[in-house]
Order: C-alpha cells, then structure tokens, then sequence
C-alpha cells in the first residue's frame, strides 16, 4: 500500500527528524543515534539553513545594486548616443534579473531523506535515490537499487522517501515489489 502525507514545507532540522521520525525507530546504519548527536545534527542543518537564508538574502541586495547601476550607466549611454552600449547593458540587466531568485518560488523535486528496511533494520538510500530524479520526477522500480545490502533477506520491506515538491513536504511509503513514482498525482 502506498500513501503520500503532505504538510507545509518544513525546514532543516526539522524535516531532518521528522522524515526520520516517520522512517524509523532506530536510524539507519551509520547514522549517529543518541539524542545528543540528533540535536547536533538539527542544530547544524538550523545553522546553515539561516547562513543560506542569510547568503541569499545578501546576493539578491547586490543584485538589485548592480541593476540600478547597469540602468544608470544605460541612460549615460543612451544620452552620449551609444546605442550598442546601451544595449549591452539591457542585456547584462536582462541576465541578472533572470538568475536572480524570487522568493516562494521553490519548484522542483527535492530528496530530503530515503530509506529501506523493516522494523529497526533500515538503510539510508538517500544518496541513490537522489542520483534518480529526472526533471523533479523520481520513477524507478526497487530492484534499481542493487548496491543496497538486504536488511531483512526474504522479507518484504519498505521505502520510505521525504521530498519536497513545489515547495510543500511529502512523505510516500511502498514496499520493495512495487514502483516508486512520484511525485503522485490527484
């Protein structure tokens, strides 16, 4: 059986430990358990989250500098005659403002955790699961992931994929005989 839970768009450590939360008793292998290193764990991703909000927030200031500056040196060319100069700097104008993020805008498919296994016994496949996603869609069938070691050889298992999609957290669960696509539609 497979189910898709949304919820607004939660960020860092947050998603980090609820996608784990849903996931799992027990995290995967190799992934620090104790309650000190999960709190470490969301206290960085919290921290580089706001450096990236922080970062972001700088480069678009720049950007919007250096758009006011391009369209003043536009004018002074268009007022000395220099047609082709003007048109350079509408074009270098053109390209910033087409990089420049908007925010809210968060489109696309976005891995933030995947894992196989059955009861305490689970495998972090977020990595393989992420090197499949095709133009924000992720279809692949579990077989695909051959490098991942049986956890529960004879048992059926589940994968439990976190996404963000458009901007809005889904959780999908289905078991290894069945097809991951996602992200599902109505």
């Amino acid at each position: 059986m497979k189910r898709v839970i949304g919820w607004p768009l939660l960020t860092g450590a947050s998603s980090f430990i609820l996608a784990f939360a849903f996931a799992q008793s027990r995290p995967a292998v190799d992934v620090p358990t104790s309650l000190r290193a999960v709190k470490a764990i969301a206290a960085y991703r919290d921290g580089v989250r706001r450096l990236d909000d922080e970062y972001a927030q700088k480069v678009s200031t720049l950007q919007e500098q250096y758009v006011k500056e391009l369209d003043a040196a536009r004018k002074a060319a268009l007022a000395a005659d220099d047609l082709e100069e003007a048109l350079r700097l509408l074009a270098e104008k053109r390209r910033i403002e087409a990089i420049r993020p908007q925010p809210g805008t968060a489109k696309g498919m976005a891995i933030l955790s995947a894992l196989i296994g059955v009861e305490g016994r689970w495998v972090d496949i977020t990595l393989q699961v992420r090197r499949l996603v095709n133009n924000s869609q992720l279809h692949f069938a579990p077989s695909d992931l051959s490098a991942v070691p049986d956890v529960a050889a004879g048992t059926h298992k589940s994968i439990i994929i976190a996404y963000a999609f458009d901007g809005s957290a889904q959780l999908s669960t289905s078991r290894d005989d069945e097809m991951v696509d996602l992200p599902r539609t109505k």
